[in-house]
């Protein structure tokens, strides 16, 4: 059975390389593969995919690691309800 994703939408304070750097950490620690969907430089949000039983670990450590930086706004079960909700103007690709 394929496992459940989760889209945790951020706003972020820092740079392409340090959040990119950040995503590569946090693979290498959990072990699975946590994808950056989306990322708007000029507005600073994005879009991270992560499975559901990473989301509480993942949470736990962004907010820890990226106190100042990286801001959680919030979780969602599809890029699209994401988008919505969090007011996210991504681009198709």
């Amino acid at each position: 059975m394929r496992e459940k994703r989760r889209y945790v939408a951020f706003k972020a304070g820092c740079g392409w390389i340090e959040l990119t750097q950040a995503v590569k950490k946090f693979e290498v620690e959990f072990g699975k593969p946590i994808k950056l969907v989306h990322y708007d430089s000029n507005a600073g949000f994005g879009l991270l995919r992560c499975s559901l039983a990473q989301l509480p670990q993942l949470r736990t450590k962004m907010e820890k690691n990226f106190n100042k930086t990286i801001t959680i706004i919030g979780i969602s079960g599809t890029i699209r309800a994401a988008k919505r909700k969090f007011s996210l103007q991504a681009t198709k690709g």
